[in-house]
């Protein structure tokens, strides 16, 4: 189930080569939350996936976003991807391990980096970028 998930995260955060393990990790933390609206989500996907007729895309937004229930479960998908973290309705917001947080799809989408996170040694600032 959990390539089932990786692809479909793939297809509703329009990014390719997501993290294996964050996806186990989103997996079980969706799971825990909404068990029957995860499942439900998956089997719909599966059964597009069947359906060569169009591009996955496409069939996902016709048949899965139209579905109020499903879409539901897709944006909390996408936050959890794109944020490391989600508030499953407890009031408690779960923030993934920082390893996740890092590389958070935020940061992909806007051509940064955390902050607090250079990618640089101590004063590299100082020197004008190579490129």
């Amino acid at each position: 189930m959990d390539e089932l998930f990786l692809k479909l995260s793939e297809v509703l955060t329009g990014f390719n080569n997501l993290s294996p393990e964050a996806a186990k990790l989103y997996h079980q933390k969706l799971s825990e939350s909404n068990a029957a609206g995860l499942e439900s989500l998956l089997t719909a996907f599966k059964a597009l996936l069947r359906d060569p007729k169009n591009d996955i895309e496409e069939r996902v937004r016709q048949k899965i976003w139209a579905d109020s229930t499903l879409k539901s479960v897709c944006q909390s998908i996408i936050l959890i991807w794109y944020n490391a973290s989600i508030n499953p309705g407890s009031g408690i917001t779960w923030q993934a391990p920082p390893q996740f947080y890092y590389d958070a799809l935020l940061w992909r989408a806007v051509e940064a980096h955390p902050p607090a996170i250079s990618g640089g040694y101590f004063g590299y600032w100082r020197y004008a970028p190579e490129n």
